[in-house]
Protein backbone atom coordinates (compact mmCIF):
# COMPACT_ATOMS: atom_id res chain seq x y z
CA UNK A 1 0.00 0.00 0.00
CA UNK A 2 1.99 2.87 -1.16
CA UNK A 3 0.63 6.09 -0.04
CA UNK A 4 1.10 9.87 -2.16
CA UNK A 5 2.96 12.10 -0.23
CA UNK A 6 -0.36 14.69 -0.10
CA UNK A 7 -2.22 11.47 1.25
CA UNK A 8 0.79 11.17 4.30
CA UNK A 9 0.52 14.64 5.28
CA UNK A 10 -2.94 15.06 5.75
CA UNK A 11 -2.35 11.10 7.73
CA UNK A 12 0.11 13.17 10.18
CA UNK A 13 -1.60 16.42 10.58
CA UNK A 14 -4.97 15.24 10.81
CA UNK A 15 -6.32 16.89 14.08
CA UNK A 16 -7.24 13.46 16.06
CA UNK A 17 -3.55 13.03 15.77
CA UNK A 18 -2.95 14.97 18.24
CA UNK A 19 -5.59 13.16 20.91
CA UNK A 20 -2.90 11.75 22.50
CA UNK A 21 -0.68 14.59 23.19
CA UNK A 22 -3.69 16.35 24.34
CA UNK A 23 -4.23 13.42 26.95
CA UNK A 24 -0.75 13.08 27.70
CA UNK A 25 0.22 16.87 28.09
CA UNK A 26 -3.07 18.41 29.80
CA UNK A 27 -1.95 21.58 30.11
CA UNK A 28 -0.69 22.25 27.21
CA UNK A 29 -2.51 24.74 24.95
CA UNK A 30 -2.59 23.04 21.09
CA UNK A 31 -3.99 25.82 18.24
CA UNK A 32 -6.01 24.17 15.66
CA UNK A 33 -5.04 26.14 12.82
CA UNK A 34 -7.27 27.56 10.54
CA UNK A 35 -10.29 25.80 12.10
CA UNK A 36 -9.73 23.05 9.22
CA UNK A 37 -8.62 25.46 5.92
CA UNK A 38 -10.58 25.90 2.98
CA UNK A 39 -11.30 22.21 1.60
CA UNK A 40 -12.47 21.12 5.20
CA UNK A 41 -14.95 23.65 5.28
CA UNK A 42 -16.23 22.41 2.23
CA UNK A 43 -16.69 18.98 3.40
CA UNK A 44 -18.58 20.29 7.06
CA UNK A 45 -20.57 22.29 4.75
CA UNK A 46 -22.10 19.35 3.08
CA UNK A 47 -22.56 17.60 6.14
CA UNK A 48 -19.34 15.67 5.67
CA UNK A 49 -16.64 14.20 7.80
CA UNK A 50 -14.30 17.16 8.26
CA UNK A 51 -10.85 18.38 10.35
CA UNK A 52 -13.67 21.55 11.29
CA UNK A 53 -15.72 18.90 12.86
CA UNK A 54 -12.47 16.50 14.39
CA UNK A 55 -11.32 20.26 15.79
CA UNK A 56 -14.98 21.01 17.25
CA UNK A 57 -15.16 17.87 18.80
CA UNK A 58 -11.50 17.90 20.32
CA UNK A 59 -12.09 21.44 21.94
CA UNK A 60 -15.38 20.16 23.56
CA UNK A 61 -13.15 17.21 25.03
CA UNK A 62 -10.14 18.88 25.95
CA UNK A 63 -10.08 22.54 27.67
CA UNK A 64 -6.67 22.76 26.05
CA UNK A 65 -7.33 22.61 22.61
CA UNK A 66 -7.86 25.94 20.94
CA UNK A 67 -8.42 27.48 16.74
CA UNK A 68 -7.70 30.64 14.77
CA UNK A 69 -9.71 31.52 12.30
CA UNK A 70 -6.90 32.79 10.28
CA UNK A 71 -7.71 32.94 6.42
CA UNK A 72 -10.90 30.25 6.94
CA UNK A 73 -13.09 33.75 7.75
CA UNK A 74 -12.32 35.00 4.51
CA UNK A 75 -15.54 33.83 2.92
CA UNK A 76 -19.19 35.36 3.86
CA UNK A 77 -21.01 32.42 3.61
CA UNK A 78 -19.23 30.78 6.69
CA UNK A 79 -20.16 34.30 9.19
CA UNK A 80 -23.25 32.71 10.33
CA UNK A 81 -21.52 29.13 11.84
CA UNK A 82 -18.12 31.31 12.73
CA UNK A 83 -20.43 33.52 14.80
CA UNK A 84 -22.20 30.63 16.31
CA UNK A 85 -18.75 28.79 17.34
CA UNK A 86 -17.92 32.15 18.59
CA UNK A 87 -20.75 32.91 20.34
CA UNK A 88 -20.73 29.49 21.96
CA UNK A 89 -20.02 28.94 25.90
CA UNK A 90 -18.22 25.82 25.77
CA UNK A 91 -15.63 27.46 22.46
CA UNK A 92 -15.81 30.97 21.80
CA UNK A 93 -13.27 31.52 24.87
CA UNK A 94 -10.86 29.13 22.68
CA UNK A 95 -11.37 30.74 19.00
CA UNK A 96 -8.41 33.47 18.25
CA UNK A 97 -8.27 35.71 15.43
CA UNK A 98 -5.78 35.44 12.52
CA UNK A 99 -5.55 37.09 8.97
CA UNK A 100 -3.06 34.65 7.30
CA UNK A 101 -2.65 37.95 5.49
CA UNK A 102 -0.76 36.84 2.51
CA UNK A 103 -4.01 33.86 1.61
CA UNK A 104 -6.39 36.51 2.33
CA UNK A 105 -5.01 39.43 0.07
CA UNK A 106 -5.59 36.94 -3.25
CA UNK A 107 -9.00 38.04 -1.97
CA UNK A 108 -9.49 40.96 -0.42
CA UNK A 109 -7.11 43.63 1.08
CA UNK A 110 -6.66 42.85 4.43
CA UNK A 111 -8.43 46.00 6.25
CA UNK A 112 -11.51 44.33 4.18
CA UNK A 113 -11.44 41.22 5.52
CA UNK A 114 -10.95 43.20 8.96
CA UNK A 115 -13.76 45.10 8.68
CA UNK A 116 -16.47 42.23 7.16
CA UNK A 117 -15.51 39.75 9.72
CA UNK A 118 -15.71 42.50 12.65
CA UNK A 119 -18.88 43.70 11.33
CA UNK A 120 -20.21 39.81 11.02
CA UNK A 121 -19.20 39.11 14.61
CA UNK A 122 -20.20 42.64 16.49
CA UNK A 123 -18.05 44.54 18.51
CA UNK A 124 -18.27 42.05 21.66
CA UNK A 125 -17.41 38.53 19.68
CA UNK A 126 -14.59 40.42 18.04
CA UNK A 127 -12.80 41.94 21.05
CA UNK A 128 -13.30 38.51 22.76
CA UNK A 129 -10.87 36.27 19.76
CA UNK A 130 -8.83 39.57 18.75
CA UNK A 131 -7.82 40.20 22.27
CA UNK A 132 -8.97 38.56 25.30
CA UNK A 133 -8.42 35.09 23.94
CA UNK A 134 -5.02 35.51 22.46
CA UNK A 135 -4.31 37.16 26.08
CA UNK A 136 -5.56 34.17 27.39
CA UNK A 137 -3.78 31.90 25.05
CA UNK A 138 -0.60 33.16 25.54
CA UNK A 139 -1.31 33.26 29.11
CA UNK A 140 -0.90 36.83 29.91
CA UNK A 141 -4.58 37.07 31.44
Amino acid sequence: DRRSPADLTDFFTEPERMLPVLERFPRLRVCFAHLGGDAEWDLHLRGEPSWVGQILDLMREHETAWTDLSYTAHDDDRFEIIRTIVEDPELGDRVLFGTDSYMVQQRASERDFHERLRAALGEESFRRIAETNPARFLGEA
